[in-house]
Formats: structure tokens, sequence, C-alpha cells
């Protein structure tokens, strides 16, 4: 078997959602204020993505339940693929659902929780 076995990680907190989660969590030196703004902006978002990588919002702006995320993705892999918010919770959590493309069906999670003078960023994807 090896690694060519199935992995699929189980969490409580996630028991409402099928599928496979993929999570990475990093502590980032910064007020929850100013991570929510770079996710929730498509200047500053599209500046922390790989090369490669582009992300449009709409509408532009106010970013919110109901806005549309159009992600493209060409250097070694060639992705495209559609989303929507469905949950926000200002400096707290931004919840999406994928509509098309390698993700359709599944979901889009950033959560942010202060911790002393950093940020705990976990953006998981359920798929």
């Amino acid at each position: 078997m090896g690694c060519s076995t199935k992995h699929i990680a189980t969490s409580a907190k996630y028991s409402q959602y099928e599928g496979e989660i993929n999570q990475h969590t990093r502590l980032i030196q910064a007020e929850t204020h100013r991570i929510f703004h770079i996710l929730t902006h498509q200047d500053t978002f599209n500046a922390i993505c790989p090369q490669g990588t582009i992300v449009t919002f709409e509408p532009l702006s106010p970013y919110q339940v109901g806005t549309f995320v159009n992600t493209k993705i060409d250097h070694i892999f060639k992705l495209v693929w559609r989303s929507q918010v469905v949950e926000m919770i200002p400096n707290k959590k931004i919840r999406l659902q994928f509509l098309d493309g390698f993700f359709a069906g599944g979901t889009e999670i950033w959560e942010l929780e202060p911790e002393n003078e950093f940020t705990r960023t976990s953006h998981t994807i359920i798929v």
C-alpha cells in the first residue's frame, strides 16, 4: 500500500462538509484586520499569489457574500475555476463555494485567529 494509499483527514470542525481536507496553517506577524484586508482586495491578494496565478473579483468591491472569485493558474499546471463567497465574518472568516473547474462542489475556508502579536491563519480546501 505505502504512499499510494488514500489519506482522508477527518475533523469534527468540518463534519458538515464532505470530501478530503487539505489545510495549511501559519502564524503571521501581522494584525488580523491587515490579513483580512489582503485577502479581500484584489490587488493585495494578487500580490501574495505565486507567479502565474491571476485572481479577479466580481464585483471588484466591496468584497462580500455573493462576490465571485475567478482564478486562473498558468505555470506548471493550467487550471481555471470560479468560486463564490458564501459566508464572511469580517477579520475572522471567509468561506467560498467552488462553482466549477478542478474543485467543483468543494469549499474553501480562510480562518483568522489573533494570537499575541501574530495571527493564526488557516486556509482549508475541502473537495
